[in-house]
């Protein structure tokens, strides 16, 4: 496809130490002219280009595996990781099954699932999602 992509790395905030692409900002840089399937081709290309920046800030034994719908990016040991990959788009196929009309046709992208292996890594990664709750 010659379709032109957006480089994440351009668009990356920091946070806790992790890699944050601004996404807002990078779908702002896809041409609106494409039609679904290339939109979801250079969505995809976009969230491999992160996870692959996430991957080399682990570091470690963390690699991206992609499945028809979803990328995984963990340090599960090989046959863990399939079976991994495999299990989620089984159950991504029940779901959209069941949803029937209403599911996701992936026009966005792909799913996202990330395995973080050291507890400290795991939480300083998701600081950045997490909701400050005050007491009344």
């Amino acid at each position: 496809m010659s379709t032109n992509v957006p480089q994440v790395a351009d668009k990356v905030v920091w946070k806790h130490g992790f890699p944050h692409p601004d996404w807002q900002a990078l779908r702002a840089l896809i041409d609106p002219s494409l039609s679904a399937p290339e939109y979801h081709w250079v969505n995809c290309q976009m969230e491999a280009q992160w996870l692959l920046l996430l991957r080399d800030h682990l570091g470690g034994d963390y690699r991206v595996h992609e499945g028809a719908q979803t990328f995984l990016l963990t340090d599960l040991p090989a046959v863990e990781a399939r079976k991994t990959l495999a299990f989620v788009e089984q159950t991504l196929a029940k779901l959209t099954d069941a949803l029937e009309d209403n599911a996701d046709q992936g026009t966005s992208g792909m799913h996202i699932v990330i395995v973080i292996s050291e507890d400290d890594d795991y939480y300083s990664y998701i600081s950045t999602f997490s909701l400050k709750v005050t007491s009344a």
